[in-house]
């Protein structure tokens, strides 16, 4: 019996399975992960993390090849608005104290895990 997956299903499941590898990998870099898919009405975050006294939000994009081109390129205007609607809403609810933020983008390319520190 063949068991056949719609693209979007590959797609999910690659994507999860990046996710996962980002989460060990932030792990062992020390990040505390606080929250992972955090969805809220004004948009959704992939990882929020702490480190060093810092709340860091991580943007994860997966990808098997650049033929559409890197995961970076995929940060539009709009997903930077709803990313940061989203932290807004976090540290409004959920940090008690005053910290630094920084933004993040993790991008997975096969194998290779590209971590880019303070995209915006």
């Amino acid at each position: 019996m063949f068991l056949i997956f719609s693209k979007k299903e590959r797609t999910d499941k690659y994507g999860k399975e990046q996710e996962e590898r980002v989460y060990k990998y932030l792990k062992r870099k020390g990040y505390e992960i606080l929250e992972r898919n955090f969805k809220c009405k004004v948009g959704e975050i992939d990882f929020i993390c702490e480190k060093d006294e810092r709340i860091i939000f991580i943007e994860v994009k997966s990808r098997t090849n650049t033929k559409f081109g890197y995961g970076r390129d995929a940060i539009s205007e709009e997903r930077t608005r709803h990313t940061k609607n989203a932290s807004i809403h976090y540290l409004k609810n959920y940090v008690d104290k005053k910290k630094s933020i920084r933004y993040d983008l993790i991008e997975v390319l096969n194998d290779e895990i590209t971590h880019l520190e303070a995209i915006y």
